[in-house]
């Protein structure tokens, strides 16, 4: 299975640096979301060790900003 993401949203991720490689659901280096605030606010545990516009640091822990991720999570709870 590959998610289905809106095309509004893929255009709003103008920052991807990985071609949506997130978009096939056997990605292993997608960040695992660890908390999840309201459904919009992402602390992830990031897989690899690379650089992500998405990514963002506060208090020592990572969060994603990444529209894409933001519609996987809520519509598949990945």
């Amino acid at each position: 299975m590959k998610f289905k993401i809106n095309d509004e949203t893929l255009k709003a991720a103008t920052n991807c640096t990985k071609k949506f490689s997130c978009l096939d659901s056997d990605c292993n280096t997608m960040c695992k979301v660890k908390a999840a605030i309201n459904d919009s606010f992402f602390f992830i545990e990031c897989q690899v060790a690379e650089y992500c516009a998405y990514k963002k640091n506060f208090g020592g822990e990572c969060y994603c900003i990444c529209p894409t991720r933001k519609e996987i999570f809520n519509k598949y709870r990945q």
